[in-house]
């Protein structure tokens, strides 16, 4: 029997195991079941943006300065242990253009800068000197620039930390998904696979991010898809900064830049051609830079993710009503800023028993109702 059954092989499922291996538990105790193949889901997208300010608002939401300390620490601590670069360190521009938002992010940019955390450098920059440093961004009003920040090549981040568990000792059933739970008699949890083996674990960890609705239906989720789209810039064409407004450009250590995001709700899979996504995606970065539309289209990308519809934030800590069964989700588009920070307080609350989940964040603050299992993936005693 494992001491620990994660349901889910994004980078929420793989940090938790991370997380309570430098709580002490044993590699060895922890299984990881994935029913696809890691990074599946948004984990394996294939770039992203370490982002202190996701969204219009440049005001801290709640936990979320804590939450990019952290992860930024920790994903530097990652490539260390693995040598390996998963990002690398390049500055956040946001561009104040009327209609992509300006008027709201510099307003609440002048409100909340005076409690950035040190770390975090923040200047406001005039149109002459946007159109100086960076001379092939769109004409703008000004901008708001942000470092230290990172470029995260998120679906090789959390492949190479599964890599490096399992290497010592992580136990996995990766293309094997859960389809039941059963509680014994002992308090155990017997978690049957779609292969039809099955495996006791003293507790269960839901990680798995869009399907969570499966057996948790009466979660009022909102199921969210996007694609991200990889260009080669043209030549001579360089970009020494990510841009943020209305979508975003990321370039990569191998000269492309990822183009995000294109968003539709409530389905679990894209309906748009691959040249399609890159039309789409063209036109929304080349209000940021004109020059993209001359660049040549590289690879893109798909995934879904889930949303706590009441206030759209995460979903982490002891699910009502189910003994040993803990949740870690609904991480929307900010599971990079999030997932680490969270699977590292769940980790501790599990190892030493006083709570470390941020209240904005805890499964509690949601009505027990909300909470009621699907009972055909449900039995035993509950």
């Amino acid at each position: 029997m494992f001491g620990y059954g994660i349901l889910g092989g994004g980078l929420a499922g793989v940090a938790m195991a991370e997380a309570l291996c430098r709580q002490g538990v044993s590699p060895a105790d922890i299984v990881l079941i994935e029913k696809k193949h890691l990074a599946a889901g948004a984990s394996g997208a294939i770039g992203a943006m370490l982002n202190p300010f996701p969204g219009r608002s440049l005001r801290f939401k709640a936990g979320y300065e804590e939450a990019y300390l952290y992860v930024y620490d920790w994903l530097l601590a990652q490539e260390r242990e693995d040598q390996c670069a998963y990002s690398h360190e390049i500055p956040i521009l946001r561009p104040l253009i009327e209609e992509l938002g300006a008027e709201q992010m510099l307003r609440s940019f002048q409100e909340g800068r005076g409690s950035l955390p040190s770390m975090l450098t923040a200047e406001e920059l005039s149109a002459e000197e946007v159109a100086q440093a960076y001379p092939f961004l769109a004409e703008t009003e000004g901008g708001l620039r942000f470092s230290p920040a990172l470029s995260v090549y998120y679906g090789d981040l959390t492949k190479g930390v599964f890599a490096r568990l399992v290497q010592k000792g992580l136990q996995h059933r990766v293309g094997h998904g859960a389809s039941h739970l059963r509680r014994e008699a002992d308090g155990a949890w017997r978690v049957q696979l779609e292969d039809h083996e099955d495996i006791l674990v003293e507790r269960v960890i839901f990680s798995m991010g869009a399907d969570l609705d499966l057996w948790f239906p009466s979660l009022p989720l909102q199921v969210t898809g996007g694609e991200l789209a990889a260009f080669r810039p043209p030549a001579g064409v360089e970009l020494s900064c990510m841009v943020s407004a209305a979508g975003y450009i990321a370039p990569e250590k191998t000269g492309e830049w990822v183009v995000g995001a294109t968003f539709w709700h409530g389905k679990k899979y894209s309906e748009f051609t691959e040249e399609e996504v890159f039309d789409r995606l063209r036109g929304k970065a080349a209000r940021l830079i004109p020059a993209i539309q001359d660049a040549e289209p590289s690879r893109t990308w798909f995934g879904i993710r889930a949303i706590f519809r009441h206030d759209r934030q995460p979903l982490v800590g002891a699910v009502p009503g189910l003994p040993q069964v803990y949740v870690l989700g609904a991480f929307s588009s900010k599971g990079l800023l999030l997932s680490p920070w969270n699977a590292h307080a769940l980790a501790m609350t599990l190892v030493n028993g006083a709570s470390m989940i941020h209240p904005s964040a805890a499964s509690e603050r949601v009505a027990a109702t909300f909470w009621k299992p699907d009972t055909s993936r449900f039995s035993g005693r509950l």
